[in-house]
């Protein structure tokens, strides 16, 4: 029997099928088959980095810690991985079909399914906690310049600084909603140029990406945390030139050729590494580049060759399960958690511990509960009515798709 690989957004797959079209592996009404498998070390580490953003944040806006003080300061370069990660996952998922056939309507119909029905709830928490303004003593203006916020970032477009409730931010409704804007951006323009894009053009484009934010890096702050406000947005899109097509040819790479095996202390390892990237207090530009230019990429390459049974197994299911709802919504939820302590007269100065504590707790929970019971009906219910039949996104119960 042979064998593909099929990427349904963000759970890769081994399917066998019997029948060939145009180099896929093809049944008569799509891509179907029994037997499957996950690439589980990269839905673990997904999901471990979406936990460790989550926690810089919680640490940052519950007053636990400061921009200065943080435990855990290079957290940012996460979006770094997410980016990597990303382009690895859309060329899995997309490259093979856009070569043979899909429209970029079609492609961006699959993108809108996955990623808006948590962009849109997001949006509309931090604007319920907004409307509450007895609470933040917020004024009517920035009432109003929230909904012109929330209008242009349900497209993913940015405020501009006269429309910000918060002008400095690109998305002030949901912060990390910006590296969310450029992925798509990046998304959009693989899908277009897909056919332009042989392997040697990558590979040139990947060293210039990578020329291009080595010179940014060194010349500008001296480090990667970029993208979130005004002032360094275009940084994002130097983050995410890089990252997006080092996840492409990392693609490429490992289609030609795949890791050995390895076991799960390589998962563990690997973890081990991000926490230890994340908590490094070196004020070096190379620190963050060699991070982002040689070790994602890596990460990526060998994750995919990571074998997990049993408990570990399990885990990192769900790990990835929550990480792109954790991802998008535990700003919105600690800005409605803390709404709901002012109006109950807690003194947040006094309860920064607690509030850390139980909001990261209550925001893995929220995301694993949403991902349950809002995210994939949503998507299914979306698909089912958006996509046409023979291309509609699988959404299992048990799998992030």
């Amino acid at each position: 029997m042979d064998r593909v690989w099929i990427f349904h957004d963000s759970t890769i797959e081994v399917r066998f099928l019997p029948q060939r079209f145009g180099g896929l592996l093809m049944t008569k009404d799509g891509l179907q088959g029994s037997g499957q498998t996950f690439f589980f070390a990269l839905e673990g580490l997904r999901g471990l980095v979406a936990i460790m953003v989550m926690i810089m944040h919680y640490a940052i806006s519950s007053g636990f810690n400061t921009e200065a003080t943080v435990f855990i300061p290079r957290t940012y370069l996460a979006v770094d991985f997410f980016f990597v990660l990303s382009g690895f996952i859309i060329a899995h998922a997309y490259e093979r079909r856009l070569l043979t056939g899909m429209s970029l309507p079609d492609f961006v119909l699959r993108r809108v399914v996955r990623l808006w029905p948590l962009l849109i709830l997001s949006l509309s928490l931090t604007l319920t906690a907004i409307f509450l303004a007895p609470l933040l003593n917020v004024e009517h203006s920035k009432r109003s310049l929230s909904i012109a916020s929330f209008l242009l970032s349900v497209f993913l477009l940015p405020t501009p600084e006269a429309l910000a409730p918060l002008p400095p931010l690109v998305f002030p409704l949901n912060v990390p909603a910006w590296s969310l804007s450029v992925e798509v951006g990046a998304n959009l323009a693989y899908a277009a140029l897909v056919s332009l894009l042989a392997t040697r053009r990558l590979g040139l484009f990947v060293i210039a990406s990578a020329l291009m934010l080595v010179v940014a890096t060194s010349l500008g702050s001296g480090d990667l945390n970029s993208g979130g406000m005004w002032h360094n947005y275009g940084g994002g899109w130097l983050r995410v030139c890089w990252g997006f097509s080092a996840g492409l040819l990392v693609y490429r790479l490992w289609l030609r050729r795949p890791p050995k095996p390895l076991p799960p202390m390589a998962l563990y390892a690997l973890g081990l590494g991000f926490v230890g990237i994340s908590v490094a207090k070196v004020e070096s530009a190379a620190f963050d580049l060699v991070a982002v230019i040689v070790l994602f990429p890596l990460a990526v390459y060998f994750g995919t060759g990571i074998q997990l049974s049993g408990f570990s197994k399990a885990l990192v299911k769900q790990l990835g399960h929550l990480s792109y709802s954790l991802y998008i919504t535990h700003i919105p939820l600690i800005i409605l958690i803390k709404v709901i302590l002012l109006a109950a007269h807690i003194d947040l100065a006094r309860n920064a511990l607690a509030i850390f504590l139980l909001g990261s707790l209550l925001a893995i929970a929220f995301a694993w509960v949403l991902d349950m019971i809002y995210d994939k009906p949503v998507r299914a219910w979306l698909s089912r009515r958006l996509l046409v039949r023979g291309s509609r996104i699988n959404i299992p119960v048990r799998a992030d798709a």
